[in-house]
């Protein structure tokens, strides 16, 4: 399997911690908090992500007033209702992981629309 390399010491039990399973190749992270739209939940740990290059986020969208329940999710770009946690880079020769973890204590989401009785 391809080798791993964090940029950082690991800081087992931290929030969000992404970590590489040398058995399987895939990514697992650790729980963390959402504070979306003044609402503060916790995000569950989950096993099993492929590694591919771009930003590890927390997602989570509002539609038609209903948030969908939060997953991670490698974007190519973080956004308004994707905050990342990581970034991660698989070479494309060795395939080797390189994981670089940003230090979350909480993800933080924030949708806004325009009010209808605006004018302008």
């Amino acid at each position: 399997l391809p080798a791993a390399r964090t940029d950082r010491a690991s800081r087992r039990g931290w929030p969000f911690e992404v970590t590489l399973d040398r058995v399987t190749g895939k990514l697992s992270v650790a729980p963390g908090f959402l504070r979306r739209n003044g609402e503060f939940l916790r995000v569950k740990a989950v096993e099993g992500i492929p590694p591919a290059t771009g930003f590890l986020c927390v997602v989570s969208t509002l539609t038609d007033g209903t948030w969908s329940d939060p997953a991670y999710a490698i974007c190519s770009e973080p956004d308004e209702t994707s905050f990342p946690i990581a970034e991660i880079a698989v070479d494309a020769d060795s395939g080797d992981v390189t994981i670089t973890q940003y230090p979350v204590t909480a993800a933080l989401i924030l949708q806004t629309k325009g009010c209808p009785l605006q004018k302008g």
